[in-house]
């Protein structure tokens, strides 16, 4: 059985006897798309004058091929039929080059750094505590979404620009083509119970009697933070102010639990919460709940409305620490005397002492004296 360099090799070198004579002057390119937590493999064939590339997914054929569900000649066929009825996925080679081109199709998504360790030595990217900021093109046919590319280095390098000038252009545009959606998290569970209550036909009225008593009036959910396609949104808490407008809307600090690439979850800090406990959630979260390939971190985070940090929260808290200690040492300094006063209160006292101490001294001599004088007088 082939390994994968041996599957892809072979397929790119027999792809031209399978697809219409329009690709056979074409250039045949194997290209790895970077994506969060995860590398695919793409078989792509240029023609000249077409910037519109198909693009095939090796990795799903290769485990097609691993598993025994299709031979080399299935697979062949199978890539052969996508070519000729449409693949639906395309990839535009102008926005591989063309900066101006690219540049409005650019959204930034988030990953943990050290899961994507290998992967972010070839893209540009920005760390943000134990998380990194990566940038991708928006990949589409007309109104329709069909996926994504990854920034890589090569790609800045052909584009002429910085990774700074990349990422504002990133955080500028990406609010338009994924929007914020933050709503509580009892409003987002309440919706999704009614949707199927309507889909199953249940009046109104009788949903509103099964939903009222699930969150009674005055019980404060956390709140979900995410784009509003729901898909790689956790990345949206980086968009230019919207750290800032949630900290104004809940009028308090927050902690953030990062629950996965999708999503965030935002809870108002009432000063009760400890980053070990937050921390634990965050890990249960990821542990019993959320899919390998989706996690972002095992860690809490912490926002200071205050000081506009960002931070973990077990940050936030040894600098809070330090602050009182910082404060308790300030207080101590204004109370304690200066040390000339000090000294000066020191020498008196010593003088004290020996004044009181030569008193004594004294006393004894004259009661000594006094006690001979009157044995003399008894003898």
């Amino acid at each position: 059985m082939m390994d994968f360099e041996e599957f892809k090799e072979k397929v790119a070198g027999n792809i031209k006897a399978y697809i219409p004579d329009k690709y056979e002057e074409g250039n045949v390119i194997i290209q790895q798309a970077e994506r969060i937590n995860e590398s695919l493999t793409f078989l792509m064939v240029k023609t000249e004058g077409e910037n519109i590339m198909p693009a095939i997914n090796l990795d799903q054929f290769y485990e097609g091929y691993v598993t025994g569900e299709m031979t080399f000649e299935n697979v062949m066929g199978t890539i052969s039929n996508q070519f000729r009825q449409g693949v639906p996925v395309s990839l535009d080679a102008d926005l591989m080059s063309n900066y101006e081109k690219a540049k409005d199709t650019l959204f930034i998504r988030v990953c943990e750094t050290e899961r994507n360790q290998e992967q972010l030595e070839t893209v540009p990217h920005k760390n943000v505590e134990d998380m990194a900021l990566t940038y991708h093109l928006l990949i589409s046919d007309g109104d329709e979404l069909i996926g994504s590319v990854m920034v890589t280095n090569t790609h800045l390098k052909a584009y002429g620009v910085t990774p700074e000038q990349l990422h504002q252009d990133a955080l500028k545009n990406s609010p338009k083509l994924f929007p914020v959606n933050f709503a509580a998290m009892q409003d987002l569970i309440m919706d999704s119970i009614r949707m199927e209550m309507e889909l199953e036909g249940m009046p109104r009225l009788v949903q509103d009697m099964i939903l009222e008593p699930m969150y009674p009036e005055g019980v404060v959910t956390p709140y979900v933070i995410t784009n509003e396609s729901n898909f790689n949104g956790a990345g949206v808490l980086f968009y230019p102010g919207v750290m800032e407008e949630i900290a104004e809307k809940l009028g308090k600090d927050y902690i953030v639990i990062p629950s996965s690439i999708h999503e965030m979850i935002i809870m108002p800090d009432d000063g009760t919460a400890s980053s070990r406990e937050m921390d634990l959630m965050a890990a249960e979260v990821n542990e019993e709940i959320v899919n390998p390939k989706d996690r972002l971190t095992n860690n809490a985070y912490h926002y200071d409305r205050k000081d506009q940090v960002f931070e973990r929260f077990s940050t936030y808290e040894a600098r809070m620490a330090e602050k009182v200690k910082a404060a308790a040492r300030d207080e101590q300094g204004r109370k304690a005397p200066s040390p000339a006063p000090e000294r000066q209160s020191v020498l008196k006292r010593l003088d004290e002492k020996k004044s009181i101490v030569k008193a004594r001294e004294e006393g004894r001599v004259k009661t000594a004296v006094k006690e001979k004088k009157k044995d003399q007088t008894l003898a």
